[in-house]
């Protein structure tokens, strides 16, 4: 559920595993506009709907709704995954240990990284409080068009993790984000841009890259991106965001069914579903 949710490509991920796996569980999309959420759970209340993804703009109200919140999803107040047990919904938040997941799978540790995070919606929150709460890093900057969003997402993760966190917040200006992103080992793109069918935008011009630095987009469609185009060019290491969406999303199956997700296959249903540009 989330606003708009027509472009997802969850229906085909997840209704490719039940069918592998022989569920009967059917995936759809709903698309629930702002101020419409606490009805959206009555209804999956009411209906016996085993569960939920949350998507934008939805993942922080979603974590006020719930009735129990996981680790993640109360270390981020954010959530983008519910269960229905019996009318008693349970929040997770599956994007930040899908994140780290991606990160360590592909040799970057964060442990001493200065990072810098463009985005402070409840993907930035999930990401940066997965890894704080796993490493020890030197700093945090966090960059959105509305510092006011990122002023709020860095006293939070002050108050959470300990006075002695180096993190700060900025406005997105060319000016800042050039000199936060020239000093980062990791940069994370946790908004929208870039996402089809606005393919030739990137939140990052190339040239305030540094060879060396590992780039995370967390944007799926398309898979390489113009921000992760521009990165591999300038020499550095790239995380892609379609490895974090499938694995968010067998972290979600699992949640749901309490089976080990297919997630080669999950994986492959994805990508071929890009290539015919079903969605």
């Amino acid at each position: 559920i989330g606003h708009p949710v027509a472009h997802s490509l969850s229906p085909v991920m997840h209704n490719t595993a039940f069918r592998l796996l022989g569920i009967d569980y059917v995936y759809v999309c709903f698309d629930v506009k702002p101020g419409m959420l606490r009805a959206a759970f009555n209804g999956i209340k009411a209906l016996g709907v085993r569960g939920a993804n949350v998507t934008t703009p939805h993942k922080e109200e979603a974590a006020r709704l719930v009735d129990e919140l996981d680790d993640v999803a109360r270390l981020s107040l954010a959530v983008n995954t519910v269960l229905n047990k019996e009318g008693f919904l349970v929040g997770f938040n599956t994007d930040g240990p899908a994140a780290v997941k991606c990160m360590l799978r592909g040799g970057v540790k964060p442990d001493g990284m200065q990072i810098a995070v463009v985005g402070a919606g409840g993907v930035s929150r999930a990401i940066l409080a997965s890894i704080l709460n796993g490493f020890e890093v030197a700093g945090v900057s966090i960059l959105n068009r509305t510092y006011e969003r990122a002023r709020n997402l860095a006293l939070y993760l002050l108050n959470v993790f300990g006075q002695d966190l180096r993190v700060k917040a900025f406005p997105l200006t060319p000016q800042h984000l050039k000199r936060e992103v020239s000093k980062a080992n990791l940069v994370v793109n946790a908004t929208s841009v870039g996402m089809f069918p606005r393919v030739d935008e990137t939140p990052i011009p190339t040239d305030f890259l540094q060879p060396g630095q590992v780039v995370f987009d967390v944007v799926y469609n398309p898979p390489k991106t113009a921000l992760l185009r521009g990165a591999e060019r300038r020499g550095c290491k790239t995380i892609s965001g379609l490895d974090m969406f499938v694995e968010q999303g067998a972290l979600a199956f699992k949640i749901w069914t309490g089976l080990e997700p297919p997630v080669r296959e999950m994986r492959r249903a994805v990508v071929e579903a890009l290539k015919r540009g079903d969605w």
